[in-house]
C-alpha cells in the first residue's frame, strides 16, 4: 500500500486435499473443464480424418455431445460445431458425409435439431 491504494485482497478457499488454503478453482461451467470424453476409436477418427471439408471437427463435436448426453442417440445443436469453426452450413454437409462413410446415422426432422 505504498501509493495509498487497498491492498489486492485474494480469495482463498480450504483444499481437502491438500489441507491448506489455496486460490479458488474454476466452476463446472467455466469452458476449461469440458473434455471429450473416451476412448474414441482410432480407426472411426482416421475415416472422419480423411473425409474432407469440416467432418473432423463435426466429429469432435458429436463426440463430445455424446460424452454429455451419456448416449449413443441425441439432438446435436449447431451451436456445437459452431464452438469449433464450423458454420451451418459445412456442418450439415460434414453430417452427411459422415453418415455416407458408414460412421454414423442421422434422423433429420424439419424445423429441428439433427438426432
Amino acid at each position: 500500500m505504498v501509493d495509498g491504494s487497498p491492498p489486492e485482497t485474494t480469495q482463498l478457499v480450504w483444499d481437502v486435499n491438500a489441507g491448506a488454503f489455496g486460490p479458488p478453482r474454476a466452476s463446472p461451467e467455466s469452458p476449461t473443464h469440458y473434455f471429450i470424453k473416451g476412448p474414441i476409436p482410432l480407426l472411426w477418427l482416421q475415416r472422419a480424418a480423411v473425409i474432407p471439408g469440416k467432418a473432423l471437427n463435426v466429429a469432435l463435436a458429436i463426440w463430445f455431445v455424446g460424452g454429455l448426453c451419456r448416449s449413443k442417440t441425441f439432438s446435436f445443436k449447431r451451436s456445437v460445431a459452431a464452438g469449433l469453426g464450423v458454420s451451418p452450413d459445412a456442418t450439415y454437409d460434414a453430417l452427411t458425409k459422415l453418415e455416407g462413410a458408414g460412421l454414423i446415422r442421422v434422423a433429420r426432422h424439419r424445423g429441428r435439431s439433427p438426432v
